[in-house]
């Protein structure tokens, strides 16, 4: 969880009731995983998928968006939920190409 999730937890900002956001949902995945990590020995492949994760995490989170998990080689991210930021569909775009 980021820093900015863990401190709206914290600070009591965040209503268990829900509400609508507007975000964009941002999802990606390792073209052709399956077959790339028949080639590799597990520990190999775990090597480079966490060096692979850990990049796009701090892409992610440069952006402005949050990691909500890893799903396999995938990443569910979102963008929008920081406050006053009108910036977050350009941001996530942003984010989406420098992936």
């Amino acid at each position: 969880m980021s820093p900015e999730v863990s401190r709206r937890l914290l600070s009591g900002g965040v209503s268990l009731d829900g509400k609508e956001e507007r975000l964009v949902i941002l999802f990606s995945d390792v073209r052709n995983f399956t077959s790339i990590s028949e080639n590799f020995p597990p520990a190999v492949l775990i090597k480079n998928l966490n060096r692979y994760l850990t990049e796009m995490v701090k892409i992610v989170y440069k952006y402005g968006g949050e990691v909500d998990k890893f799903i396999g080689d995938g990443i569910l991210a979102y963008f929008g939920l920081e406050e006053n930021n009108d910036n977050f569909i350009k941001n996530a775009l942003s984010a989406s190409l420098e992936m």
